[in-house]
């Protein structure tokens, strides 16, 4: 509506569940929660906005009914006043296209769909190691005519991992409508943001995911506060265009802590 917004995000995993012709959106296991319950307290910790993982595709399921789910879970959030980053299984074949298209068209007026991440990553978690960079650029041009022609109200982008990527998924050239990034490395994390700031001035580049987990033992609580605080400054320093926390109730014994 012309009025500037920061997306203050909190990054949450989430997954299908079906049953016979119907379908649900849940949230991960390990939350042990409902997404009401979850988005509630997401909005009231100051969050306006949640990066949603949902890149898992039940095999042989209705699209139909997948839709259905995916435009509910947007209602609930619509309700906890949260805006949605979707992120969803990277279209790198016709089946996934024609999936990814469906569920564009299905929620191209969803209010509280705001963005589509269609790759998380691809600096670990591209299937063909080495991609040559013309196909990298084709393949997100692609999806960008995807999301022009079938959800042009919302905004399109990847995840990018860090700088090292610009060998082949590279953030200065692909066809986003803003940059993603990912950086956790206490050791990079200004340099990696000045290094995107610097040469991705041609489109707006934002912090989808930072973060540093905690268990008040082997990590402190007031480490943690701290680690956001000054990633959140640094961030605002460097001109990003939104700040993402990796991730809702992150588990302590990840194996950053190994």
């Amino acid at each position: 509506n012309g009025k500037p917004w920061f997306p203050l995000m909190m990054n949450y995993k989430a997954l299908f569940r079906v049953k016979g012709f119907s379908a649900r959106v849940s949230p991960d296991a390990y939350y042990q929660s409902n997404l009401s319950k979850d988005f509630q307290r997401i909005s009231g910790m100051g969050f306006n906005s949640i990066r949603i993982c949902l890149d898992t595709i039940p095999e042989k399921s209705n699209h139909k009914a997948l839709y259905r789910a995916a435009e509910q879970m947007l209602d609930t959030a619509q309700l906890c006043h949260l805006k949605v980053m979707l992120l969803i299984k990277r279209p790198l074949d016709s089946e996934l296209e024609i999936f990814t298209v469906g569920l564009l068209k299905h929620l191209a007026h969803h209010p509280a769909l705001w963005a589509y991440d269609f790759f998380n990553e691809p600096l670990y978690f591209d299937p063909v190691q080495h991609r040559d960079k013309t196909e990298d650029y084709q393949n997100v041009k692609k999806w960008q005519s995807l999301m022009r022609e079938n959800a042009p109200h919302q905004l399109f982008t990847i995840g990018f991992a860090e700088p090292i990527e610009v060998f082949s998924w590279d953030p200065t050239l692909m066809p986003v409508d803003f940059v993603e990034i990912h950086t956790y490395n206490p050791l990079r994390i200004a340099s990696e943001m000045h290094w995107y700031s610097e040469n991705c001035k041609d489109k707006p580049w934002m912090v989808g995911e930072t973060g540093l987990p905690a268990d008040d033992v082997r990590v402190s609580y007031e480490e943690q506060r701290k680690f956001m605080i000054q990633t959140y400054t640094l961030a605002r320093q460097y001109h990003s265009a939104g700040y993402g926390w990796w991730y809702y109730r992150d588990n302590p014994d990840a194996h950053v802590f190994e």
